[in-house]
């Protein structure tokens, strides 16, 4: 059986960052981030919240862009998928003092949920810094 074209860049990106930069890391590192409180707004039970909104997230920091009208904040938007098979957008929200928001968008005439927030291991500064400094 053959990986699928989608695993290939990654590995690839993961090696080559370990060969260029000499070290163990990668050239965008993992940003871990626990959640500190949960919205629950737009969901029938606590349950789904958790669902959507994990105790622990770990994301790519080359996945946050910069925000053309906030030099300060990165965003990260995802496409989710539903069990009943409905799509919605994860918006991630990276501020200068490590914590990060996430909410998802709204169906067809309905609300969007609540932000829940969490705190994570790098912010939205050092992660700038980061991408300075690769480009040494």
């Amino acid at each position: 059986m053959r990986p699928t074209s989608a695993l290939l860049p990654l590995g690839f990106v993961l090696i080559m960052g370990q060969l260029s930069s000499g070290s163990a890391y990668a050239i965008y590192d993992v940003i871990r981030c626990e959640r500190l409180t949960l919205s629950t707004q737009g969901f029938a039970y606590k349950s789904h919240a958790e669902s959507w909104f994990p105790r622990r997230l770990h994301i790519s920091s080359g996945a946050f862009k910069h925000v053309s009208d906030d030099l300060q904040l990165l965003r990260f938007t995802k496409t989710v998928r539903s069990t009943k098979g409905n799509i919605y957008s994860q918006y991630h929200n990276l501020f200068p003092d490590g914590r990060l928001s996430v909410s998802l968008s709204g169906r067809n005439g309905y609300k969007g949920t609540g932000a829940s927030y969490y705190k994570c291991n790098k912010t939205a500064l050092e992660i700038r810094q980061d991408r300075v400094g690769h480009l040494k």
